[in-house]
């Protein structure tokens, strides 16, 4: 009986040491969190443009006379989405945020060069803010013997910060996202246009959003 005593005693001595080890050096939590910062990453709009998409075309290509798609005698063709948004979650505390910047992610599988301009609209449709032209290299494909098979999309990623209280404060009434995407065909080759409808355009909008929270 005295020996499961003194073993008794002696897994309690270890456990105590052990708990010990664990929180010795451990911080107590403050009494205040006001200095703590919640971020929130919030996607925003996200469009895909194909080539059977709707679209208008840019100036004629007057040098191609090879037997194409009619869309495919142009220098340019212009697409255009408007995508509904809902910045509540990076708004609902519009007072306390302390940092606000939009992520664009635009991958580009067509094998031609495409450009993208993209506004926030309110209500109305009129522009309440627009960010600077977005270039984006063209597609990686293989030959017309393989199909045209994508070997690599064309990447952009651009990080576009609003600081100040007045920048940030002017999209809270922001309705929706424009899209006016550019693909510039003029220099394609021309065998490459067979392949078209099997790529596309895709264009991701997110929000990174910082708050200092309060008491």
């Amino acid at each position: 009986m005295k020996s499961i005593q003194n073993r008794f005693i002696c897994i309690l001595g270890i456990s105590f040491l052990f708990l010990g080890s664990c929180i010795n050096g451990i911080d107590p939590l403050p009494d205040s969190i006001k200095n703590l910062t919640m971020s929130l990453s919030i996607p925003i709009g996200k469009v895909d443009v194909q080539i059977d998409s709707t679209y208008h075309i840019g100036l004629p290509n007057w040098f191609l006379t090879e037997n194409v798609p009619v869309w495919a005698k142009y220098e340019t063709l212009y697409f255009t989405d408007t995508v509904p948004v809902d910045l509540t979650r990076v708004y609902e505390k519009s007072s306390q945020i302390s940092y606000l910047a939009f992520k664009i992610i635009i991958w580009n599988e067509y094998p031609a060069e495409c450009v993208a301009n993209i506004s926030f609209a309110d209500s109305d449709d009129l522009p309440l803010y627009t960010f600077d032209p977005i270039s984006i290299p063209k597609g990686s494909t293989l030959g017309i013997t393989q199909n045209g098979i994508l070997v690599r999309s064309g990447f952009s990623s651009t990080t576009i910060p609003f600081e100040g209280k007045t920048q940030i404060d002017k999209l809270s009434t922001a309705e929706s996202l424009v899209y006016h995407l550019e693909i510039k065909i003029k220099d394609t080759e021309t065998w490459k246009f067979q392949f078209f409808n099997n790529y596309k355009l895709t264009c991701h909008v997110g929000a990174r959003v910082d708050f200092v929270l309060k008491d």
